[in-house]
């Protein structure tokens, strides 16, 4: 399969012939130059979803950007055991709202 300069992807191509298989006729073409704004963002959809647009370092952005969710997954998990442990909460130790409030009486 060839591909022309203009086209985005090289796994999905832009353009297509229908031929008649009796008389070699085309019956129908999707070309390009005739696409609305619609088939053009349609067309930039999977290059840009699979990092194919902008070459290897796009790839790359594409596989950085896959281990981000897990990145801040782990990092809320870290964040979120460290301030429970620092509140005594993994202890058993829990400050009661009757005895914060009696706390705060008996200084003043």
């Amino acid at each position: 399969m060839k591909k022309a300069p203009e086209e985005r992807t090289d796994i999905l191509p832009a353009r297509a012939l229908w031929i008649d298989q009796y008389s070699g006729q085309i019956l129908h073409s999707y070309d390009p130059k005739q696409f609305t704004a619609g088939d053009i963002f349609e067309q930039w959809l999977f290059p840009l979803h699979s990092g194919e647009a902008f070459g290897l370092p796009g790839r790359i952005g594409i596989v950085i950007l896959g281990f981000v969710p897990m990145v801040l997954f782990v990092t809320g998990l870290m964040r979120w055991k460290h301030k429970r442990q620092k509140r005594g909460v993994s202890r058993g130790i829990r400050p009661t709202p009757s005895s914060q409030s009696t706390d705060s009486q008996t200084r003043t």
